[in-house]
């Protein structure tokens, strides 16, 4: 359930980018705009789109200017621009190639066009770039559910298949992940915490990351808290160095509190959320989908439960998925965990994307020798199901089957 991709707009005629930013919405796009270039340059920082659809003729600042200063920032400097003007000759379209567009459209252009030339530079630039790393959260219900356990255990699970993964610790202070690991001291998050987010470089990041010997590397949570806080702006600095590098960045994320936690689930391709088959831990799970239907984020959550011992009273996995809101009868359920689904390339529904079964020992075990489960006893049922769960991190996030747009019968003028 990755984003969509995400396009912005810049022109100054705000029915020209509300007629743009329709068609491309129906085409499943998400769109962003801008007003004027200045507006369209401060927005690239904090949206990331996937292309950028800019006018030529602004006021203030014109599209070939833009242009140019989105090419000179290291940052910017491969994103697909396609530039739509009215000055259609020969050597307006030279000075856009010259100043750094990829495609540039005369106006006006028929939607079928503008639809064609979009998806045309979106592929080219899935090619011509390595992709960025896929970003997971891992949320728990409530405290003592297994949290950071999945986080470590889902990180070294991608590890082990020869992914380059990261695993974060996205708290202020006192992360749980060094002791599951009997580290002691060394880097953590705390001096980048002492910077303003613009000076955060990768320089400074890689001089925090911990390489641990099983190939994970780590970016941990200072011991005790400090001064500063944990930042939108830091998290974003965090993740912009993290997913250009890695294959996979496993945050461990605290509560739903906040607008750093918010932005992190906003750059998250997929949210996990543990919970416990008990009441209470899944109507705290219950509060914590509320609030992602308020942040927008619910469309790329998945649930995993963690049993830690057999119970009567625990409930099952289609009743933990009916009292999310995610349940959909069993049937569905049945049909969902059909093995041959991931073979297929079926998308799965929302709902419970692993079931951890208990074992006690070998957590237990776990934490006094500093050792993931995964690599104590592979072939241990909870293991086991860890390393399922990263197999359907990698295998089942398949693309969904594009529906057929209705027609646009006007034109872009």
């Amino acid at each position: 359930m990755s984003r969509k991709q995400r396009i912005l707009v810049i022109d100054d005629d705000p029915s020209l980018v509300k007629m743009i930013g329709l068609i491309l919405h129906r085409a499943g796009y998400e769109v962003a705009a801008a007003e004027s270039g200045v507006e369209g340059l401060n927005k690239l920082t904090e949206l990331k789109p996937d292309l950028v659809i800019l006018d030529r003729m602004m006021p203030l600042m014109d599209g070939l200017e833009v242009v140019r200063r989105i090419r000179a920032n290291p940052a910017t400097a491969q994103l697909p621009i396609m530039m739509l003007s009215a000055l259609g000759r020969v050597d307006d379209k030279v000075d856009g190639f010259q100043a750094g567009v990829d495609d540039y459209v005369a106006k006006p252009v028929e939607p079928k066009e503008l639809m064609a030339r979009t998806r045309a530079l979106l592929i080219r630039s899935q090619y011509s770039r390595p992709p960025a790393a896929k970003t997971v959260a891992i949320v728990g219900a409530k405290g003592g559910v297994g949290t950071t356990s999945v986080a470590l255990n889902l990180a070294m699970a991608l590890a082990k298949q020869e992914k380059a993964v990261a695993l974060v610790e996205l708290k202020g202070y006192g992360g749980d992940v060094r002791y599951h690991l009997k580290l002691k001291g060394g880097q953590d998050l705390g001096p980048l915490l002492e910077l303003d987010a613009s000076q955060i470089k990768r320089p400074e990041i890689e001089r925090r990351l911990i390489h641990h010997s099983s190939g994970l590397h780590l970016l941990l949570a200072p011991q005790y808290g400090g001064e500063r806080r944990l930042t939108v702006g830091h998290i974003e600095a965090v993740l912009d160095v993290l997913t250009s590098r890695m294959s996979y960045v496993i945050l461990d994320v605290p509560p739903l509190v906040g607008n750093g936690i918010r932005r992190a689930l906003e750059l998250s391709d997929q949210i996990l959320l543990v919970t416990e088959p008990e009441t209470l831990s899944v109507t705290c799970a219950l509060d914590q989908v509320e609030r992602m239907k308020e942040w927008g984020v619910f469309d790329r959550l998945n649930v995993v439960i963690v049993s830690r011992g057999p119970s009567a009273s625990w409930l099952n996995r289609v009743e933990v998925e009916n009292r999310l809101g995610m349940g959909g009868g069993e049937a569905q359920a049945a049909a969902r965990w059909e093995p041959r689904a991931l073979e297929v390339g079926v998308r799965l529904r929302q709902g419970v994307a692993g079931v951890i079964p208990p074992g006690p020992e070998l957590f237990h075990e776990s934490v006094r020798n500093g050792v993931p489960i995964i690599l104590i006893e592979p072939s241990a049922p909870a293991a086991r199901a860890l390393f399922d769960l990263a197999e359907w991190l990698v295998e089942g996030d398949q693309p969904a089957p594009k529906k057929e747009t209705e027609s646009v019968k006007y034109i872009i003028t």
